[in-house]
Order: structure tokens, then sequence, then C-alpha cells
């Protein structure tokens, strides 16, 4: 099983659930939490949520099926690292389990570009919502309209970027956006008082 060159963090394992091997993505993607691993459980023993994951995920269990999902591990320093976790058998050619395959891919930036793109819709929700509580005989807001037209494009742009291949790689691109926006706002809250000390 070729594991040294992989992007993602992988351990192999025998078919006791005995540690053969840890790649340096994995050590790395770790922090050397797992340096004194020896085996399946110790490997999973820093999965913290869901809580009873690491219990669950047996030989036993994983002989008969793989297993996907997310979870989080609690690294030596106290940290956590929100990962997607792939468990796999590895079958020989009569069918019997030679041994098991985890691999470990970072989801931490996925998740920052997500709530960034959160925060930005809510952003966009808020902006508009001030013209939806007026009355039919209130004047037009150019500056909010202003602000608006800002929080849609800068929406857009998010949701281009987030649906991009690999658009978790840009975490900083998101970030950017998020601070324009910011920028806008405080722009547009002087522009009303402004737009406001003319009237």
């Amino acid at each position: 099983v070729r594991t040294q060159a992989a992007v993602e963090g992988a351990a192999v394992l025998g078919a006791g659930g005995e540690l053969i091997h840890l790649n340096d993505s994995l050590r790395s993607l770790t922090r050397g939490s797992l340096h004194n691993a020896q085996s399946l459980s110790d490997v999973l023993g820093r999965i913290r949520e869901p809580a009873e994951l690491a219990s669950r995920l047996t030989v036993s269990e994983l002989s008969l099926r793989p297993w996907r999902g997310e979870c989080v591990l609690r690294l030596e320093d106290g940290s956590a690292l929100r990962v997607e976790l792939h468990a796999d058998v590895v079958p020989g050619p009569d069918g019997k389990v030679l041994g098991f395959l985890l691999t470990f891919h970072d989801r931490t930036a996925l998740h920052e570009a997500l709530a960034i793109r959160s925060r930005l819709e809510g952003a966009l929700v808020a902006s508009l919502k001030p013209r939806e509580e007026e009355a039919p005989s209130t004047a037009p807001s150019p500056a909010r309209d202003l602000l608006a037209a800002i929080l849609t494009n800068a929406n857009l742009a998010a949701l281009d970027v987030a649906d991009a291949p690999g658009f978790a790689a840009n975490p900083a691109l998101l970030n950017q956006i998020e601070d324009s926006v910011r920028r806008a706002t405080r722009l547009q809250s002087r522009l009303a008082a402004w737009h406001g000390d003319q009237d």
C-alpha cells in the first residue's frame, strides 16, 4: 500500500489492529500526537466527537463494513482537528482480511470557508431586512441600496469560490471578500449619516 507520498494522512494496520505504518502526512497533520500509537484503538482514541465512535470502530466491526464520516480529533497540544475519516478493509486474494487502511482528510479549511460564506449570507439578509420593514410611503435610501448591491455581489463571489473545485484551499480569498464587506458596511454607515445630514 502506497501511503508515504499521499496528501491525506494515512495509517496502515494489520488484521489484528496492530499499527504497521503512519505516513508523514498523518504525523504532520496530528502534530506528533500519534507518535506512541501502536494499535487501532490508540489511533482512534484521539477521536472526541462523536464521543462513542472510537469504541464502535473495532477490528470486528471494520472487518464487516467500511466507515466514512467526519469526526474531531483531540491533539496532544489540546487543540481540536476536524477530519473526514475513511476506514477501509484491505482484503487478500482469498477474501480474508489482511488489514485496514485509515485515511484522514483535513476539513479545517472547508469549515472555515463555510462559516465565512454563512456570515456573508447573514450580512446580505440583514442589509435587506430594514427595507422589508419600511412602510410603503418611506422614501428609498440610496445608501442602503448601495450596500445591498455590494453585499449581493460579495455573496455571489463567495458562492462562486465555494462552488469551485478545491475551494477549501482558498479560505484566504473568502476572508478577503468578508473584509471587503466589512469595509463596505462602514462606508455605508458614513454615507447614511451624510445622507441624513443633507435631508
